[in-house]
């Protein structure tokens, strides 16, 4: 299990930390900029000390996505659903397909 470092061993948020993470991002920041996310980063740190602090039985085993239960439906055959049912929902048609406005040039 992974912790978190104590609020003695976490790093103080500077200007300079920012700028720097800033620089490696390509990010172009004000300075109101960096003493706003200074400051942010700087609450966000000292709240994962807080919950550093929280004391978690360690014997208690994480929940995974695969002890949740799934749902499958059966893989059976059905009669599709007629052409004209599916196109009377289109906002716009030609023949027998969907119309949807052209995203690529040519």
């Amino acid at each position: 299990m992974t912790t978190l470092p104590s609020p003695e061993q976490t790093p103080d948020i500077t200007p300079d930390v920012v700028r720097h993470v800033a620089n490696l991002a390509r990010l172009e920041l004000s300075e109101a900029d960096v003493a706003q996310y200074t400051q942010d980063l700087g609450k966000i740190i000292s709240m994962m000390g807080q919950l550093n602090a929280v004391n978690v039985p360690s014997d208690i085993p994480p929940l995974a996505h695969t002890q949740l239960p799934t749902h499958f439906r059966g893989d059976a055959a059905s009669t599709p659903v007629p052409r004209e049912v599916l196109l009377a929902n289109a906002p716009a048609r030609e023949d027998d397909y969907f119309q949807v406005p052209r995203i690529l040039d040519n």
